[in-house]
């Protein structure tokens, strides 16, 4: 993400397309300035303008259709007009932003939607979270099937929506100078894992705490660039080599830092040629999918950061991946509007999906156990897409209305949240699983492409079985890795 990019994208909330939509249909007059009255063409609007959320919406028991419109906005009641009308006319208006220039990607193929996996089943609209930088949409984490943890300002929150129970888990709204923070703290990106809740900001700071908000928590600053530390991705893994989680950290200064979240100690310092805009490490902590400002991601050592192959196929600058639970397939998102889904044992490509409007920001693989295998991919606003994570040649969509500051699953897949960030219709939505608990049989393997025998024969595959074993099992030395490589 270069310095550039702080140029805020300028997209207008529903409201603001509201007016803009009235202005432009002649509804209401150009010019028109009075405060003493409301003329019979502005009635319309200003009861739009004044429509309060219900703090709930639940979808009707016994409701059996595909679509149900969780937000209720009453546009046909109120404005007269179709929401299908709204949807269209948003979407046409809706500013995609990019870094580079370049043509459509011929190749990425528009996938139909004739999934089911997910269905409409809540929203809540008392709490938001809130978007700092456009191009960061990770401030939302599901730890639990009843928990949500998201960033709102300067704070990380942990909500019990069955309960509507809310407490404060990280509070960075006053200075602390004797951590380095010398304001409040903006938050721009955040997760929640292994029992830990980790936020990073703007300036390169950062603050830990446990999910059951015991103790303090620690704070301190990834890096003391003050005017190019911002935090663009935070992740929480195992560690391999001790019991307590670590934090990786990917900042705008080109590099990456790992930290025990134990000792509150940093184990690793990376520099790269480039901003990482997120990483995505592999299941047995071993290797580590970077991308960033650069139309190619690379997967590096995850101890060392040294590269062990580049994914090529992007056009733009990436903001989002993640690797399957399964260790076999990786997803790369980019302004480039596709996501490419690669065998992680060839490092070839096995798909190129594209978007719907602007490029996905949020990527997450489903658990494993939950029920079919699905890709969670959420653009900036308005929908996200469920994409079938066994062959990716078909996928579900939502769409509602609102800039998206995430989406997650909850860990037993049998749900997804989303942070509507709308400043007026929006909240946090819930879709559950259909036919949640389903038996999904492993043995057939049916999100495979090739079997291990057909790959040796198969000429894109860069390495031999040994190596492939290796890739995922090896501990090597400097002259073993060295030998590998060659």
């Amino acid at each position: 993400m270069s310095l550039t990019d702080l140029a805020y994208e300028r997209n207008l909330t529903i409201d603001e397309f509201i007016q803009r939509w009235m202005v432009e249909s002649n509804i209401i007059p150009h010019g028109f300035h009075s405060e003493n009255r409301v003329p019979p063409q502005l009635r319309p609007l200003s009861k739009m303008m004044g429509w309060k959320q219900p703090l709930e919406i639940h979808r009707p028991c016994g409701f059996n259709g595909r679509f149900y419109d969780l937000q209720q906005m009453p546009w046909a009641e109120t404005l007269k007009v179709k929401r299908s009308d709204a949807r269209a006319l948003r979407d046409a208006w809706y500013t995609s932003y990019h870094n580079l220039d370049y043509s459509h990607n011929m190749l990425a193929e528009r996938l139909p939607q004739d999934e089911n996996f997910f269905q409409a089943k809540s929203m809540h609209t008392e709490h938001k979270a809130t978007v700092e930088h456009f191009q960061l949409r990770n401030l939302i984490s599901v730890p639990g099937y009843n928990t949500v943890h998201f960033a709102s300002r300067s704070k990380v929150y942990s909500w019990t929506p069955d309960f509507d129970d809310i407490r404060c888990l990280i509070d960075l709204t006053r200075p602390a100078p004797e951590s380095g923070f010398l304001s409040p703290v903006k938050i721009s990106s955040m997760k929640s894992a292994y029992g830990l809740t980790i936020a990073g900001g703007f300036c390169g700071e950062y603050a830990l705490r446990g999910t059951s908000g015991e103790g303090s928590g620690a704070k301190g600053l990834v890096t003391p660039d003050f005017n190019d530390g911002i935090t663009n991705h935070v992740d929480i893994i195992r560690n391999r080599s001790g019991d307590s989680p670590i934090c990786v950290f990917a900042s705008n200064d080109r590099h990456l830092r790992v930290l025990d979240c134990e000792t509150n100690i940093f184990l690793s310092d990376q520099e790269l040629s480039r901003p990482i805009n997120c990483t995505a490490t592999s299941p047995d902590s071993r290797l580590r999918v970077v991308i960033g400002d650069s139309p190619d991601a690379w997967v590096i050592e995850a101890d060392t950061g040294r590269p062990v192959h580049p994914l090529r196929g992007h056009r733009d600058f990436g903001f989002a991946c993640a690797w399957s639970p399964d260790m076999r397939h990786i997803a790369t998102s980019n302004q480039d509007k596709t996501v490419i889904i690669w065998d992680a044992r060839t490092w070839r490509a096995l798909e190129t999906i594209d978007s719907d409007v602007a490029g996905y920001r949020s990527l997450r693989f489903s658990s494993v156990g939950g029920g079919p295998r699905t890709l969670l991919c959420a653009e900036p606003a308005d929908r996200i897409s469920i994409i079938d994570a066994q062959m990716y040649q078909s996928r579900q969509v939502h769409d509602f209305f609102g800039e998206i500051g995430g989406a997650d699953y909850a860990p037993d897949g049998g749900a997804i949240w989303v942070a509507n960030t709308d400043p007026h219709f929006g909240g946090f939505m819930q879709f559950e699983r259909r036919n949640w608990g389903q038996a999904f049989g492993l043995a057939d393997l049916p999100n495979e492409w090739l079997s291990e025998g057909e790959l040796d024969a198969d000429e894109r595959c860069c390495v031999g079985g040994r190596q492939r074993e290796l890739r995922f099992l090896r501990n090597l030395g400097d002259e073993e890795y060295e030998m590998f490589m060659l």
